[in-house]
């Protein structure tokens, strides 16, 4: 039931000590539990990243096998970019890949600061069948690791995962 009097002169609203104390608690533990999860950018850029290369590299390999033509995934010095032989079978690598998200005609994909990446092959080729290739046209394996967070592409199937 509520209590319908009226509050007593003098006497204001508002929390008890004991309620002050609890609130104070509680953003506390939360502070000392939560607050290094939110603060870590290099972690979430590192997944960010990681995500991202995967995405990048399961594009070029289905652009690959739906064009008919080999898909050049270059590791830069400040992240990846996507190219295509200037004409399908032959020539220099200088063909920008169409990036289907932003609509630009150049799919790159800049590395966030402090973010390591290494790759067992530089630059990943995928053939008109989307088999990982190396320079020789040989299927070879690739493992791209980002920061402690490997990519493993099969060379024979082409197959993109995380293992």
């Amino acid at each position: 039931m509520v209590d319908r009097r009226p509050p007593r002169p003098g006497s204001r609203g508002g929390f008890t000590i004991t309620e002050l104390v609890v609130l104070i608690s509680i953003i506390g533990i939360l502070s000392v539990t939560a607050a290094p999860r939110f603060l870590d950018a290099t972690s979430k850029d590192t997944r960010f990243h990681h995500r991202e290369t995967l995405g990048a590299l399961r594009y070029a390999r289905k652009l690959a096998v739906a064009s008919h033509c080999p898909v050049q995934f270059d590791f830069t010095s400040s992240g990846y970019v996507l190219l295509q032989r200037a004409s399908c079978d032959s020539g220099a690598w200088s063909q920008a890949v169409f990036d289907p998200a932003s609509g630009a005609s150049g799919y790159t994909g800049d590395r966030p600061s402090g973010v390591t990446v290494s790759s067992t092959l530089d630059p990943v080729y995928f053939d008109e069948l989307g088999r990982v290739v190396n320079a020789g046209d040989v299927p070879t394996d690739v493992t791209v690791s980002i920061g402690g967070l490997s990519i493993s592409a099969l060379g024979e199937s082409g197959y993109i995962h995380v293992p």
